[in-house]
């Protein structure tokens, strides 16, 4: 019996003397970038693991910074005396800190405001729900807590904003403001001040000194919103507005750039629109009483005038454009379309033989060959369509006769001038 009894006292002398690991940490809850300091006691070495980083694995004292997250760190602790273990495990959880960008309304004009005037002051963060905002310093501040504050400094001051989130973790930044007293010295040139429909103005902006910025509105119809040169091109009389910026100072001065009425154009035609014969004429008749000048448009030919009225005859058949643009005395214009339609005949019977004693200049037409004979030396022909267009042109090369082919021109009605060294003649030949 008495050795029984040993036996059972010494079992639970082995059993009281395992080592008794004792763990602890600087903080098991913190924020993001918080350095831990994890200490252990009660063995003669250690061991530490975690998927974290430490400073060391050995030794009762570790180290580390842990990211956002929970975490979990195993230390073994050894008993040499005893040969024996003892394993704990601490949980360590990093709560993140909120991030933060304070917005100026400011910015802009490089921080500046006015000398009495104020600025929009917004702390921005990802953080859904923030705790407290707080700002400083008060002065010039509409209040120091809230996402948004009103600053008016009197003079340039650097304002602070401490937030703290729903982990208690807490970050700050930082934004100036700075403060001008002087205003904008600037003029605007606008040339031309009346413009036609289609047209545009140059509008300029000219500085006395430093100007930081010029804004113009409405920026639909020009051809930007800032510089200092714009183009205005409005389809009605517009007022702009251009704003200028000094130090967070601003003038603005308003202008009107007025757009002039086109003139009132119509045109009759003496065919009524209806079709001609290659022979026949048509009369156009432009009807603007403010027009000073036209440019009439012909296929193959541009004439500039004061006559609002033509006479013309196709050589060839088919619809005809004729454009006309007629321009008033403020060099506004309008435009008008006249259409000739013509016939693939001739209304009268073309002639072969034409003759013009009185000037001593015979034409002589005998299929594509026209034959001119002069009583005097032929220094010219010209031949010119209906329409007014030379398309043709030759030298008399000192005789007094002269043979032009016109087989590769269009089938239709020509005018063909004789000049001589005495006088000048014209007279009507058919191209069939």
């Amino acid at each position: 019996m008495k050795r029984i009894g040993y036996m059972i006292l010494f079992l639970f002398i082995a059993a009281g003397s395992q080592a008794q690991l004792v763990v602890t940490a600087s903080d098991t809850s913190a924020c993001e970038g918080t350095e831990i300091t994890i200490m252990a006691s009660g063995a003669d070495e250690y061991s530490w693991s975690s998927t974290v980083s430490l400073d060391t694995n050995a030794g009762n004292t570790v180290m580390t910074t842990p990211p956002v997250g929970s975490h979990t760190i195993m230390i073994i602790g050894f008993d040499t005396a005893l040969n024996m273990a003892d394993t704990e495990m601490i949980s360590i959880v990093i709560n993140p800190n909120p991030s933060l960008v304070i917005m100026s309304s400011a910015a802009s004009d490089n921080n500046f405001i006015c000398l009495g005037s104020s600025a929009t002051l917004n702390a921005v963060s990802d953080t859904g729900t923030l705790a407290s905002v707080f700002w400083s310093p008060s002065t010039g501040l509409d209040t120091n807590t809230g996402v948004m504050v009103m600053a008016s400094p009197a003079e340039a001051t650097t304002y602070t904003a401490l937030v703290t989130n729903i982990y208690g973790c807490q970050v700050s930044a930082s934004k100036i403001v700075q403060v001008g007293s002087s205003y904008p010295v600037f003029s605007v040139s606008v040339s031309p001040s009346e413009i036609c429909p289609g047209d545009s103005a140059t509008l300029l902006a000219t500085g006395v000194g430093i100007v930081s910025s010029y804004v113009w509105s409405p920026s639909a119809t020009l051809s930007a919103s800032s510089g200092t040169e714009v183009m205005a091109g409005p389809a009605a009389t517009t007022t702009y507005t251009v704003v200028g910026t000094k130090l967070g100072c601003k003038v603005d001065t308003s202008f009107t750039v007025t757009v002039l009425n086109p003139p009132s154009m119509n045109y009759t035609q003496s065919s009524n629109g209806s079709p001609i014969k290659l022979d026949e004429t048509d009369v156009i008749t432009v009807v603007c009483p403010s027009c000073e000048s036209y440019v009439w448009k012909f296929p193959n030919s541009t004439l500039q005038t004061t006559s609002n009225v033509q006479t013309v005859s196709p050589n060839e058949p088919g619809a005809i454009a004729i454009k006309i643009i007629g321009s008033d005395a403020g060099g506004c214009r309008s435009n008008v379309t006249a259409t000739v339609n013509v016939l693939d005949a001739f209304a009268g019977t073309p002639f072969s033989i034409g003759e013009l004693d009185a000037k001593q200049v015979k034409v002589i037409q005998n299929a594509e060959v026209v034959k001119i004979q002069s009583g005097s030396i032929i220094e010219e022909v010209r031949i010119y369509n209906l329409l007014g267009e030379m398309v043709s042109k030759s030298n008399g090369l000192g005789s007094m006769q002269l043979e032009i082919n016109t087989g590769n021109m269009t089938t239709g009605v020509y005018v063909l001038v004789t000049k001589t060294n005495t006088t000048e003649a014209s007279e009507k030949i058919y191209v069939r």
